[in-house]
C-alpha cells in the first residue's frame, strides 16, 4: 500500500449530523444530491437528514438496489450529470455508497468505463462535487474505503466485482448513531460480523501497517465487547455509536492493508448463492483464519489477539479461529454454507467456484498466498463446518 488514505473530515458522535450541515453552511453548498435505496426512503430514514437541509436545494435518487448492477451505476450517472450537484451524499448501507461512488465518478468523468476502476487509474474525482458517506449499517466500511463491488450478470449468474480506487475514499463522512438505532437484529449481526473479518483479515495482511494493526485490533476488541451486550439491547444508542465507529475503524484500516481469503471466498459464494455478504465472510472467517495460521508472522498475531481477549474476559483461552468461531455461534450465526446451499449443487459448482475465487483481488494480501489446495480446503471447511464443540480441531 502506498500510504494512509483516509476520509479528509470525519462527524462523529450524536451531534454528527449538525457539525456536517454548520459544515454545508460554512462551505456556502448550491446543491446535493442525495443517493439512497427504495425500502429506506420508505421508512422514512431520509427524513433524519432533510429535515436538516430546508435551507438547500436538493433531490433525492432511491432507485439503488442491492448489490448494484453495472448498468444500474451508469443509470446513476447519468441522474448526476442532469443535476450538478456540488455534493453527493450517500445515505445507505455498502451497496448505496458503491453505486453513489460510481455516480460520482461518471459525474467527474463521463467516459470513463466504471470496470477499469483500479489503484493504477488515475480518475480525476473532486473539481465538481465532493462525496458526503452516512452509513445506515454498521459493518461494510464501504464509507471508508476505497472499494467498491459491483455485480454483472453472465449466463444468468451473478458476478460479484470488487474495484478499488484510493480516489474512491469519501471527501466526507458522517457517522451518526441515529441513523443506525433501529436497524434489525439480522442486520445488527451480520453487518457486525462483516466489520468482524474486515478488522481480522486486515490485522494478519501481508501489507498491514502500525496503523492499520492500530485501528484493527481496536476494532476487534471493541466488537467482541459490546456485540453482544447490543444483540440484547438493540435500542442502545452507545452501543450502536461504538459499533459503528467500530465498523469505520475496521473499514479504514483494510481500505489501507488489504484483506484475504475469507473475503475471496465470500465474494464469490455469496454472489453465486445470494447469500448475504456480512453472513457469507462470517461462515468463512473461522476457517480462513485456522488455515493462515501456518504463517508464522499471522500466527504471532493471532496469538496476541486471542490472548487479550481471553486476559480481558471476553473469550475462552483458545486459538483465535475458536474464539470466533464460539462468538458467531453463540450470536446466533451462521457457522456453514450447507445450511444454504444443497450438497450436490455445492459439489457440481465446486471447481468453478475455486476458479472464480483464486481471481478475486483480496486474496493477493493474505498472508499465505492461497493456491488451489488451500482455496478448496478453506471452501470445504466452510461448507461442512466442524460438527461440534467437541470435534473442533
Amino acid at each position: 500500500m502506498p500510504g494512509i488514505y483516509l476520509p479528509k473530515i470525519i462527524f462523529e458522535g450524536f451531534d454528527a449530523l449538525d457539525s456536517f450541515i454548520e459544515y454545508l453552511r460554512d462551505e456556502d453548498v448550491k446543491k446535493i444530491f442525495i443517493v439512497t435505496d427504495e425500502k429506506l426512503y420508505e421508512i422514512g430514514l431520509h427524513k433524519i437528514l432533510t429535515d436538516e437541509l430546508k435551507d438547500f436545494n436538493y433531490t433525492i435518487y432511491k432507485d439503488v438496489k442491492p448489490e448494484p448492477t453495472v448498468d444500474s451505476v451508469y443509470k446513476l450517472g447519468e441522474a448526476v450529470r442532469e443535476y450538478k450537484p456540488d455534493i453527493i451524499i450517500a445515505l445507505g448501507g455498502g451497496s448505496v455508497i458503491d453505486a453513489a461512488k460510481g455516480g460520482w465518478i461518471l459525474y467527474e468523468a463521463p467516459d470513463f468505463n466504471i470496470e477499469d476502476i483500479s489503484p493504477l487509474i488515475k480518475i480525476g474525482v473532486g473539481r465538481k462535487a465532493k462525496l458526503v458517506s452516512i452509513p445506515t449499517t454498521s459493518g461494510t466500511g464501504s464509507e471508508a474505503t476505497l472499494a467498491v463491488v459491483y455485480t454483472r450478470v453472465e449466463d444468468g449468474r451473478k458476478i460479484k466485482i470488487p474495484l478499488g480506487s484510493y480516489e474512491l475514499v469519501s471527501t466526507i463522512v458522517v457517522l451518526d448513531p441515529r441513523f443506525v438505532v433501529n436497524l434489525p437484529k439480522d442486520l445488527t449481526l451480520y453487518t457486525a460480523l462483516d466489520a468482524l473479518s474486515h478488522a481480522v483479515e486486515s490485522y494478519v495482511s501481508n501489507t498491514s501497517n502500525p496503523y492499520t494493526d492500530a485501528l484493527a485490533e481496536a476494532s476487534i476488541v471493541n466488537i467482541f465487547r459490546y456485540l453482544p451486550k447490543l444483540m440484547e439491547d438493540l435500542g442502545n444508542i452507545e452501543l450502536r455509536r461504538i459499533i459503528h465507529v467500530s465498523a469505520d475503524m475496521a473499514g479504514i484500516a483494510f481500505s489501507n492493508s488489504g484483506l484475504g481469503i475469507a473475503h475471496g471466498i465470500a465474494h464469490i459464494v455469496g454472489g453465486r448463492y445470494n447469500i448475504h455478504h456480512g453472513k457469507s465472510v462470517g461462515i468463512v472467517l473461522p476457517y480462513a483464519v485456522k488455515a493462515n495460521y501456518e504463517s508464522d508472522e499471522a500466527r504471532s498475531k493471532y496469538e496476541h489477539i486471542s490472548m487479550r481477549l481471553y486476559r480481558e474476559g471476553l473469550s475462552t483461552k483458545d486459538p483465535l479461529y475458536i474464539q470466533i468461531y464460539n462468538f458467531i455461534k453463540e450470536l446466533g450465526g451462521s457457522i456453514k454454507y450447507s445450511d444454504y446451499v444443497s450438497e450436490d449443487i455445492f459439489k457440481s459448482d465446486l471447481d468453478d467456484l475455486i476458479s472464480l475465487i483464486l481471481q478475486d483481488p483480496d486474496l493477493i494480501y493474505n498472508p499465505i498466498p492461497p493456491d488451489y489446495e488451500l482455496v478448496k480446503k478453506v471452501l470445504l471447511d466452510s461448507y461442512y463446518g466442524w460438527s461440534s464443540e467437541a470435534s473442533l480441531p
